[in-house]
C-alpha cells in the first residue's frame, strides 16, 4: 500500500509573484502608454485572460499605478520614477498560467535589475 504524505501545498489555489524592479530609466516609469502596453502584453505571456484594466498617472508626469483584472486574478504595477523603481505583483489562480514568465517579461521590457523576487503559493 502506497503511503501518500499530505502537504499544505496540495490544495494551492494560485501563484503570486512579487518583484522589486530597480535601475529603470525614469522616462519609462512615467510613460503611461508604454506601461499599459507592457502589462497588457504580459497577459498573453502569462497565458491569462484579460477582463479589464485601469492605469492612473499621478502628478502629471509622476508615477503610475496600474491594475489589470484577469479571469485568473490580477496584475498590478506601481512605478516610482524618482527612484528608478517599480513594484510588480502578478497573481494567477489555477495551473494553466505562468506569472513568473510574465513577470520576467515585464522586467526585461524595463531593462530592470531585480533586487527582490518572491514567489508565493496562495490558498489552501
Amino acid at each position: 500500500m502506497e503511503n501518500k504524505q499530505t502537504s499544505i501545498f496540495n490544495n494551492v489555489i494560485g501563484k503570486s509573484v512579487h518583484a522589486d524592479l530597480h535601475n529603470i530609466n525614469p522616462d519609462l516609469l512615467k510613460n503611461l502608454d508604454f506601461i499599459s502596453d507592457v502589462l497588457n502584453e504580459s497577459v498573453t505571456i502569462a497565458k491569462a485572460h484579460f477582463v479589464d484594466s485601469i492605469f492612473k498617472q499621478f502628478g502629471g508626469e509622476g508615477g503610475i499605478t496600474g491594475v489589470i483584472i484577469l479571469s485568473e486574478s490580477s496584475v498590478t504595477i506601481h512605478t516610482y520614477p524618482e527612484y528608478g523603481y517599480a513594484a510588480v505583483d502578478y497573481f494567477t489562480c489555477g495551473d494553466e498560467c505562468d506569472p513568473m514568465a510574465a513577470t520576467m517579461f515585464i522586467s526585461n521590457k524595463f531593462n530592470a535589475t531585480i533586487k527582490q523576487l518572491k514567489v508565493l503559493e496562495r490558498g489552501l
